[in-house]
């Protein structure tokens, strides 16, 4: 689980319960139909004994542990019967960006701004910072364009480069999305849509002929934080393909003050009448910039394994199976750093949970959807992996004629993620996501009550507490199975022996049910935006950002 974006999601609360009897009947009909299944407590605690040996090294990203583990499971995959993703095969490989660093010389990194009347050299880290998956670039004398958020979005009739000419220009935007603080905007209401994300935004002004993309950091005075976020010392999946820079607005505001114009003010209008005010700045105002990043090149891997179901549907079962290594990065104990993190909870247990899940499915009945199980490389680092898989994932083309390509899964229903699961402790199970697809919450509790547990969901809604808040950004439900934090969590006494294999079984049998019916449910998995996700945006502001597709 993700280190430093865990604590704003501890608290827990029980929420109301929804009755819908026509899911409850078809759980019950479907339990009925396929019987229990017994999973193997021997077999959980197999793949845990091999997760932790300490040959594996805590399975850091880009590691020999990382790529033993990888091979471990797409050997069990193997073994099941499993077949690899149609066109996307075993493994799906993406590239990293480890150990970087933001060296501060000024003909390494700067960035000036200037108009007819003044000229400013804004300081690296306290007025601005590249992003860690930035490109590098050195820019001069570069005319300006500011393009409001930086978004074109046809369907929900916004565009703010509608007649603007950002061609060779260094372009400034606002951050996230207008109007996201209301309820029934045009995006997505209260949630954040796809064009949110750094990438969305970078390649959208690269498409039009930017050079580079500079976001207003911290743009309302009510935010928490008015510093700029901590420079992340790794990026992935891969490189934008621009200089971006985060500036904050009180560094940015005087230059367009220069001209008559209040940045606070235009925020407030572009929001107040939900259309684009954007513009290309004088001749006479221009920047110079030069980013320059090094670090080391890695390569990370999602592994795959594919149960073709009835139709071209499909979900999504995962866990992932990276750690931290020897505690260099993300520690919670600051004296064990160099000690050998296990990691058996952190998550061998989740991808335990998901292997004996996939043995289960590989073994039984085909299902109206097909399941695509996937162990996630990268997520301690910032979801690494679950972002470069739904990136090709979302390209799948469904008809093999037109590409040429085996059958593929077309519409992807739902997903289920399991992290932190082996130290299950007075029969409670957590889940989170429950919100973003209703339909599920009825089958869910019914098997939670049938294991015995008590089911808690995690209410606040979960962004990006692990790999399932991918899924949940790009507007798709997901729910994540988790037994709770413990003082073992990123230490290096999260060790085999302190997990609950009984307790394992025990959620197994809940999420084994909750995916039948998701696998299998006749009709469309209705998606459930955030309801309100202001105070996680006001906290993230603060974490460092490390993945170009994050939703902002």
């Amino acid at each position: 689980m993700t280190a430093r974006r865990t604590r704003p999601y501890l608290r827990f609360a029980c929420c109301f319960g929804v009755c819908l009897a026509a899911a409850l009947l078809l759980l019950e009909a479907t339990a009925a139909s396929r019987g229990a299944v017994d999973f193997s407590v021997d077999g959980w605690q197999r793949h845990v004994a091999f997760l932790t040996d300490p040959g594996l090294e805590g399975r850091a990203l880009g590691g020999k542990g990382a790529a033993r583990a990888a091979a471990y499971i797409e050997e069990c995959f193997r073994e099941f019967g499993l077949r690899p993703a149609p066109g996307l095969g075993a493994r799906l490989a993406f590239p990293v960006s480890l150990d970087l660093e933001l060296p501060d010389a000024e003909n390494r990194n700067s960035f000036q701004v200037a108009g007819p009347a003044s000229a400013t050299s804004l300081q690296l880290r306290k007025d601005y910072q590249p992003l860690s998956f930035s490109g590098n670039a050195k820019l001069l004398n570069r005319q300006l364009a500011f393009a409001g958020y930086a978004i074109a979005d046809p369907k929900r009739d916004y565009d703010d480069f509608n007649g603007l000419d950002i061609r060779g220009k260094i372009v400034i935007a606002f951050r996230r999305e207008p109007q996201e603080r209301i309820a029934d905007s045009r995006f997505r209401g209260l949630d954040f849509t796809p064009d949110a994300s750094f990438a969305a935004k970078a390649n959208t002004v690269a498409e039009r002929g930017g050079v580079a993309l500079v976001l207003v950091s911290n743009r309302l005075p009510s935010e928490l934080n008015d510093e700029l976020p901590p420079f992340s010392a790794s990026a992935g999946p891969g490189k934008l393909p621009i200089p971006v820079l985060l500036a904050r607005a009180a560094a940015l505001a005087p230059f367009f003050t220069e001209q008559g114009v209040a940045l606070q003010a235009l925020l407030r209008q572009i929001d107040r009448e939900g259309q684009p005010h954007s513009f290309a700045f004088p001749p006479g105002y221009r920047a110079s910039l030069h980013v320059t990043l090094k670090g080391k090149s890695a390569e990370g891997f999602d592994v795959l394994g594919w149960k073709p179901g009835q139709t071209d549907e499909y979900v999504i079962v995962g866990a992932h199976y990276d750690h931290i290594g020897y505690g260099k990065r993300f520690a919670m104990d600051p004296a064990a750093k160099g000690l050998l993190h296990p990691g058996a909870d952190d998550n061998a247990s989740g991808v335990a949970s998901m292997l004996e899940l996939a043995r289960a499915v590989a073994h039984g009945p085909t299902l109206r959807r097909g399941v695509l199980f996937v162990a996630f490389g990268g997520e301690e680092h910032g979801l690494f992996g679950s972002a470069a898989l739904l990136q090709r994932a979302s390209s799948w083309p469904v008809h093999p004629a037109q590409s040429g390509l085996p059958a593929l899964p077309g519409h992807l229903a739902g997903m289920i993620n399991f992290d932190m699961v082996g130290r299950l402790r007075d029969n409670e199970l957590f889940v989170a996501g429950l919100e973003s697809a209703p339909s599920l919450i009825p089958p869910t509790e019914q098997a939670a009550q049938a294991a015995g547990l008590s089911l808690r969901r995690i209410s606040d809604y979960p962004y990006n507490m692990s790999d399932h808040g991918t899924f949940l950004d790009a507007g798709i439900p997901a729910l994540l199975f988790f037994t709770g934090l413990h003082p073992e969590y990123h230490t290096a006494r999260d060790t085999a022996d302190t997990l609950n294999p009984e307790g394992a079984q025990s959620v197994l049998a809940v999420a084994y049910e909750t995916l039948l019916f998701l696998a299998d449910s006749p009709g469309d998995v209705e998606f459930v935006p955030g309801q309100d996700p202001a105070v996680q945006r006001n906290l993230r502001e603060i974490a460092s950002p490390s993945n170009p597709f994050q939703q902002e």
